[in-house]
């Protein structure tokens, strides 16, 4: 299953009535996710992005959403996320958690921005990074030795040191880890 049909799918997000976001709109594809989201049905959708470059080909790919202000983006950064607290049902991010430098941070954005019963999927790399090898060569290219990975406890640390409860995370070779936590709350 691709990382976006498991965040999508997972994430609730996809419920006419919900305010979903997407922080960091990390699918690598200029808004790809937010506009999987919005066709499955999602009623406003809204997404955050440290690079004009990136914001820009999202705007460009979801420029109806736009026009009908059924999509927000906005430039800013993930670990002081430009929206008031418990503005959405969900949040949701994909390949971008590794680029992250202070995941705590972060995740104590995302709960505050959350709604009660609001529910977190991240799509990401588990750790650790594999040694080198012939058939893991592309541990030695630079950018993925920067990858800042983390083992399926160690997120599930990160989650509820945040406040996040009934964490679940699933990992599947070197590039998929699938996480999800709530709010505290109910849950609609």
């Amino acid at each position: 299953m691709s990382a976006v049909a498991a965040t999508h799918q997972d994430s609730g997000a996809c419920h006419r009535d919900r305010a979903p976001a997407d922080i960091h709109a990390g699918d690598g594809g200029g808004g790809v996710l937010l506009e999987r989201v919005l066709a499955a049905g999602a009623s406003s959708v809204a997404g955050l992005n440290h690079s004009p470059d990136v914001l820009a080909l999202s705007m460009t790919r979801n420029a109806e959403a736009l026009a009908t202000e059924r999509l927000a983006l906005k430039l800013g950064d993930a670990s002081a996320i430009p929206w008031a607290g418990q503005s959405f049902d969900a949040v949701f991010t994909a390949n971008m958690f590794f680029h992250i430098r202070d995941p705590a941070a972060v995740l104590a954005e995302v709960f505050r921005v959350l709604r009660p019963g609001g529910r977190l999927v991240i799509h990401t790399a588990p750790g650790p990074l594999p040694s080198p090898s012939l058939k893991t060569w592309w541990v030695l290219i630079p950018m993925v030795s920067a990858m800042n990975v983390h083992t399926d406890a160690e997120m599930a640390d990160l989650y509820k040191h945040a406040g996040f409860t009934d964490v679940t995370i699933r990992s599947k070779g070197y590039f998929h880890q699938l996480s999800r936590g709530f709010r505290p709350g109910a849950r609609s």
